[in-house]
């Protein structure tokens, strides 16, 4: 299936991340199983709980070493044009510890694009049907985020399940 990128939604190293930027890891969860010639296009990472359990500096220079590896800091954002389209797509780092000055920066980012489609990536779900959801933390703090700057698309990981949710109130999905 050709596609123009892929975005992971963290938990890039199960369980315990990487220890350094040429950690073997990279090589066994990577590079290898992620081989195919459809797959030679830039990968936008976000960082998952487990990827804390080990050192998330190294994922980012890992941008460095890898063509495909994108992880220019723990969160960041970007803007590109598909269709005609302007897309703003922000990725967020799931650390609670730095919400208050991530979030800062992700309103100073939304307040000045001028872009047709807004799109969130989070380790963390807003949702979920999962027995141990643990939803209630990212969804006080991001929802009203998503709703005020009218985010089109919001995706994330960590709950090891596919999940397709749309909000009743048409400015969250």
């Amino acid at each position: 299936l050709p596609s123009a990128f892929t975005i992971s939604v963290g938990d890039n190293f199960y369980n315990s991340g990487v220890r350094h930027v040429d950690d073997i890891k990279f090589l066994w969860y990577y590079e290898t199983p992620f081989n195919a010639s459809s797959l030679q296009h830039r990968w936008y990472i976000s960082l998952g709980n487990h990827d804390h359990r080990g050192n998330v500096d190294a994922q980012i220079e890992r941008s460095k070493v890898s063509h495909r590896w994108y992880l220019p800091a723990r969160w960041y954002s970007e803007v590109f044009c598909f269709n005609g389209q302007r897309i703003h797509m922000m990725v967020l780092d799931s650390d609670k510890k730095l919400w208050k000055v991530q979030m800062q920066w992700a309103v100073a980012q939304f307040e000045e694009t001028k872009s047709d489609w807004r799109i969130v990536v989070n380790h963390n779900p807003l949702y979920s049907a999962a027995q141990r959801p643990l939803t209630g933390n990212t969804r006080r703090l991001l929802e009203p985020f998503l709703a005020k700057y009218k985010v089109h698309l919001y995706l994330n990981g960590h709950m090891h399940l596919m999940e397709v949710y749309r909000s009743l109130r048409g400015s969250v999905g």
